[in-house]
């Protein structure tokens, strides 16, 4: 409610015209399961996204599951999907990052899918979201054969611990966020950090269903 009624007050500006190196996506919504809000992470242009999609092994209302992890290429694409087939709002911050962290992303990127294998859904379930997705945008879906990734938990291992690993191991050090992950405690944090003029936080776009194409956010002082 707060982003759609700071909305109208949004302005088309780039900050500084200056590129990021890394985005994070925070999906908002008003609408069932999604009010839990979700987070994705885009690097050098792939998008990469772990959940508990596959609805033949959810359990406990979908608290625990195969763990997945997508990786897809078409951004805006995915961005419409999301908005046209969820109702959601994005909320895109870019990061600038150092040499260092940037090979620190590819390392860390490498070490999760070196145990993973490539997964396919089940195409006749064509109500599920994930089929729905596999037709929209066409991304790559893991799973893992063991390790941390294998088993998708709500409480645990979700879609706020695979951005964790990437941003904030002890090499990478790209965010310090304190306590308790929820895709809230990202937003709160990166929006924060966007009104920081010397952070690393170097942009924000937001994308609804009336601006798919996203527009910037007024630059930070």
């Amino acid at each position: 409610n707060k982003i759609n009624k700071y909305f109208d007050l949004i302005i088309t500006d780039d900050k500084n015209n200056e590129k990021s190196d890394l985005e994070i996506f925070i999906h908002l919504s008003n609408y069932g399961f999604n009010q839990f809000g979700h987070i994705d992470i885009c690097y050098d242009g792939k998008i990469y996204s772990y959940g508990n999609y596959d609805n033949n092994s959810k359990k406990l209302f979908a608290a625990i599951g195969d763990g997945i992890l997508f990786e897809l290429t078409k951004k805006k694409k995915y961005i419409e999907f999301c908005i046209n087939n969820n109702k959601k709002t994005i909320v895109e911050y870019g990061l600038k990052l150092t040499d260092k962290q940037k090979k620190n992303v590819e390392k860390e990127l490498n070490k999760i899918l070196k145990d993973s294998y490539i997964w396919k859904p089940d195409l006749k379930r064509k109500k599920d979201y994930i089929v729905k997705l596999y037709k929209n945008v066409k991304p790559k879906f893991y799973k893992f054969n063991s390790g941390e990734y294998k088993t998708y938990f709500l409480m645990g291992v979700n879609c706020t611990y695979f951005p964790k690993q990437i941003l904030m191991n002890n090499e990478s050090n790209i965010l310090k966020i304190v306590g308790v992950l929820s895709p809230g405690t990202y937003y709160q944090f990166l929006e924060e950090e966007y009104r920081n003029k010397n952070s690393n936080v170097i942009s924000k776009k937001i994308y609804n269903k009336d601006t798919i194409g996203g527009k910037y956010v007024k630059n930070k002082k």
